[in-house]
């Protein structure tokens, strides 16, 4: 379903392609899109789709004040199930006024920062018909509805940069304006769970390592987190372990830049610049063993002695390191000196993001060059969610700038094979045996165009029965849409 939402730039035919390409246990009959404009007090319809076809449709539906003031438009924007329609006023008025058959429906309402792009509604004929996995499946495909739709609504000229609605826009939970600026992470991904976490890292006293590759946002959270657990009035000291620099700002005064001596960093006393404020060390696997050593030992003697700073590590891994996604916060030993170790997953790892992260930096780059948002051609979607990104969200930002500026449309593209030639190599990594047989099984049925038995079928290729071919593809949850 993901992909057919991203295999063309048309509204009516992506959604279309996308209910014909939900699998036979997802009971949806269709899908249609809206958003409300609280200018006219109506709602304006976008797109619908059925089984059978879809079309765009611009049709307006006023909606009564008794229906208004008994809708209240949640904090947090989560997809809901409505197998009981009247439970929201509002989408049981619109669906008995224009799709009277409908039974059952699935509601997600999407927004990029602070403004609205509307609703995407999955709908049954049947009662009863969707069930909390059929949510989820919804809501993975949030980041490309997203993207759709502040297309649509930008080219109809119902939203632009300035044009903030307010009567049901979103407000932000608190949860969500503890965010680092920028970082931008899908309902549904690992990352948004850590996100959540960070008021509560922030109150630990003990020392911070943040992990991950180049590009990840290190040194952004990092920032963030001094902001949570500090005044406005706590200094910041940062040691650039890279060019053995340290910068002190503290407010209402100039910053003090100074290079360091080898001596000067294995000092007892280089931790004094941080006062009661925060000490960040960027990059520490920068320095020799010797250095480090030394560093953490009198970071350690200034624990024990109970007069330390708020200590911050940032640490750079390798390109292609693997990161756990079930396990980005962790207690860590670096050199005897226990942290909480938060690592940042790579792009690749967290490609459920990549189309909110688009919509999030095109509409900053687009206020920068003063342009409206664009839209992406097929092969630039395709190749934003394929490639490599050995430079993570640093990349993704500069190459989509390079994009904007080069383009003199409104659609941008790339050269054919501009990504795939920068392609990182695939990850190393060992897989269970389980899988390896998962993937032959798959492989296997590709070749045989999905036959099982009979001449020509996979369990004659694999020299297996067919009964216990059935039976390991049901152990290892290969259906017919795994490997169509």
């Amino acid at each position: 379903m993901h992909e057919a939402l991203c295999s063309t730039l048309h509204l009516d035919k992506a959604i279309s392609a996308c209910v014909k390409a939900a699998p036979e246990d997802f009971p949806a009959d269709g899908i249609f899109l809206n958003y409300y404009r609280d200018d006219i007090q109506s709602i304006q319809f976008l797109a619908l789709a059925t089984r059978n076809r879809g079309h765009l449709k611009l049709d307006v539906l006023s909606i009564p004040q008794h229906v208004l003031s008994n809708f209240i438009v949640s904090d947090n924007f989560t997809t809901v199930i409505l197998n009981q329609l009247s439970d929201e006023p509002l989408t049981d008025f619109v669906i008995k006024t224009h799709f009277r058959k409908v039974k059952s429906a699935i509601v997600m309402r999407l927004k990029v920062d602070d403004t609205r792009l509307g609703a995407v509604v999955f709908f049954s004929y049947q009662t009863n018909a969707f069930k909390p996995v059929h949510g989820e499946r919804v809501e993975s495909l949030r980041g490309p509805f997203s993207l759709l739709s502040s297309r649509a609504l930008l080219h109809l000229g119902l939203i632009n940069e300035e044009n903030k609605h307010t009567r049901y826009s979103h407000h932000t939970s608190q949860s969500t304006k503890i965010l680092p600026a920028g970082f931008i992470a899908a309902q549904n991904s690992p990352i948004s769970v850590l996100f959540c976490q960070l008021p509560s890292i922030s109150q630990s006293q003990q020392p911070i390592m943040i992990k991950g590759e180049e590009g990840t946002g290190k040194s952004r959270l990092a920032h963030h987190l001094h902001q949570l657990f500090n005044h406005p009035d706590k200094p910041l000291t940062v040691f650039y372990a890279e060019t053995m620099t340290l910068f002190i700002n503290r407010p209402n005064r100039p910053p003090q830049i100074s290079t360091l001596s080898l001596q000067s960093i294995t000092s007892d006393t280089l931790l004094n610049n941080a006062g009661d404020g925060t000490f960040l060390i960027e990059n520490i696997e920068c320095l020799n063993e010797n250095l480090q050593e030394q560093l953490i030992k009198n970071i350690q003697i200034r624990q024990q002695q109970g007069c330390l700073p708020r200590i911050i590590i940032t640490r750079t891994l390798p390109n292609q390191t693997r990161v756990d996604p079930e396990h980005l916060l962790t207690c860590s030993s670096l050199d005897r000196l226990f942290c909480l170790c938060i690592s940042l997953l790579p792009l690749r790892q967290r490609r459920e993001d990549i189309p909110e992260l688009v919509t999030h930096y095109l509409l900053k780059l687009g206020k920068k060059h003063q342009r409206r948002l664009p839209l992406l051609s097929t092969r630039f979607q395709q190749s934003l969610l394929t490639y490599g990104w050995p430079g993570n969200i640093t990349e993704l930002i500069a190459r989509l700038e390079k994009a904007l500026i080069a383009s003199h449309s409104d659609i941008l593209d790339i050269r054919p094979g501009e990504y795939a030639q920068e392609t990182s190599p695939k990850e190393h990594t060992i897989l269970s045996l389980n899988e390896i047989v998962k993937r032959h099984i798959i492989e296997t049925l590709k070749h045989t165009n999905g036959k099982i038995s009979g001449d020509g079928g996979a369990a004659q290729m694999l020299k297996v029965n067919s009964n216990t071919l059935y039976s390991k593809m049901k152990k290892l949850g290969i259906t017919k849409e795994t490997f169509s």
